[in-house]
């Protein structure tokens, strides 16, 4: 996991010079400092820039996020489908939304198993190293 740099400072680097030019590992003692403040971890920048969608300041509202507009449009209509016809197809609805989530489950537990090299952390989870935790490195990490 590394932090990327916003901005790019030179624009004739080929993609490799700039990857490795501008990738900081976690964690470790990096002498580039000045990467420090225009760096950001690709967590961070998924969150803030993707889903929140933060944008300047509070001057700056930013634009409509469509797909956030259309799932609220759609599970109001959801909603207005349920009640619609009243308690009658209520029970029908409750059916649905009972039985949906662990249809779900089913379907990701089975997409997990079938990925490669799932049964090897299956195996891993199920069959832990026990001399792990007498490590305190993994737990001084933690905290």
């Amino acid at each position: 996991m590394c932090q990327i740099n916003r901005h790019i400072s030179n624009k004739n680097a080929n993609a490799a010079d700039v990857e490795k030019d501008t990738c900081i590992e976690f964690g470790q003692n990096n002498t580039a400092d000045y990467f420090a403040e225009e760096a950001t971890s690709p967590v961070i920048e998924f969150w803030e820039g993707r889903v929140l969608g933060l944008s300047g300041g509070i001057e700056d509202m930013g634009t409509v996020r469509w797909e956030l507009a259309l799932c609220l449009l759609l599970s109001w209509i959801i909603c207005f489908f349920c009640v619609w016809k009243g308690v009658k197809s209520t029970g029908k609805v409750v059916y649905f939304t009972a039985t949906f989530p662990y249809v779900m489950l089913v379907v990701l537990l089975v997409r997990g198993i079938t990925l490669p090299g799932a049964t090897d952390g299956i195996i891993y989870y199920l069959y832990p190293d026990p001399t792990r935790l007498t490590d305190p490195q993994d737990f001084g990490e933690k905290i």
